[in-house]
């Protein structure tokens, strides 16, 4: 956690304004489907009555009416999208440019003696490396999070309605989901830190087996062949660690995703039996 801690000030440092315009947009969204939810139930409402009503032309404009204002909601929802992208782009840059400045005066004030350090190049290696994409996945990462748990927060309230255990349920099966992408981010984090030097020495093979001004000297002394073979089993070891991480992931994804789909389903079949019983509307179904 403290590393994202550090990212959020970093993000907040160097772009607060965006900052605040995104925190913005990232709560207008969030709470985007829980107007569409509401107005399809409001929607499916109408048109049930309308079903029922001997003026069907009333009834009608009842429902014409709550669709149109639904296809409001989905135009500003469309110009939501379009503009939060826009303002993760600059935010993005600003971050990346802020980041670039902050390695160049990081370069020049340390002491000499660091250069001769192999340490102060392998975090040079892990900034040089995530600097063009990393803080723009930050930002990403952070806005889709966000709406995600102001969107979940919302709905779960509204499920609160239905009865207090169906919103406790719904979000406490949330939860393993979060647990198993915050637990294995923060091993891949650490994984990248503990390998900066096999990577490091990865790229410095790439680069002896493909930079013109090296090219005489690797066949003046036949080291094709050996830095080829070099690199290949350092890409082996990176890739196969790597792949390791991912399967623990995928095989948590999995499992605590099968417990979010019995929570939804177990919902959906309270659900199913509150309307069957006319303690709910139809239209509430739609929401719920």
């Amino acid at each position: 956690m403290l590393h994202v801690w550090r990212a959020l000030r970093l993000v907040w440092e160097a772009a607060p304004g965006w900052s605040l315009v995104n925190l913005g947009m990232t709560v207008a969204q969030g709470l985007v489907p829980l107007a569409q939810v509401w107005l399809m139930k409001l929607i499916v409402d109408a048109i049930t009555r309308g079903v029922a009503s001997p003026d069907h032309a009333a009834a009608f404009r009842t429902a014409a009416t709550w669709i149109g204002v639904a296809a409001a909601v989905g135009l500003a929802a469309a110009f939501l999208r379009a503009l939060a992208a826009l303002v993760n782009e600059a935010m993005g840059q600003v971050v990346t440019d802020h980041v670039a400045d902050v390695i160049h005066a990081q370069s020049i004030a340390v002491d000499l003696e660091y250069y001769e350090n192999p340490r102060y190049y392998d975090v040079l290696h892990r900034a040089q490396q995530e600097a063009p994409y990393r803080p723009l996945r930050i930002i990403n990462d952070l806005t889709t999070t966000g709406q995600a748990l102001i969107s979940l927060v919302a709905m779960a309230s509204l499920l609160l309605t239905l009865h207090w255990l169906v919103g406790v349920v719904v979000v406490a099966a949330a939860v393993p989901g979060a647990l198993v992408r915050l637990r294995f981010s923060g091993q891949l984090y650490r994984w990248q830190r503990q390998r900066t030097v096999a990577d490091r020495l990865s790229v410095y093979l790439h680069w002896l087996l493909t930079d013109g001004a090296r090219a005489k000297e690797v066949r003046l002394f036949d080291l094709g062949e050996v830095f080829r073979r070099w690199y290949r089993e350092l890409r082996q070891t990176l890739r196969r660690e790597r792949l390791a991480i991912a399967r623990r992931r995928a095989l948590g994804d999995v499992l605590s995703g099968a417990g979010a789909v019995a929570a939804v389903f177990g919902t959906f079949a309270y659900i199913a039996w509150q309307t069957i019983r006319g303690a709910i509307s139809v239209g509430a179904v739609a929401i719920y």
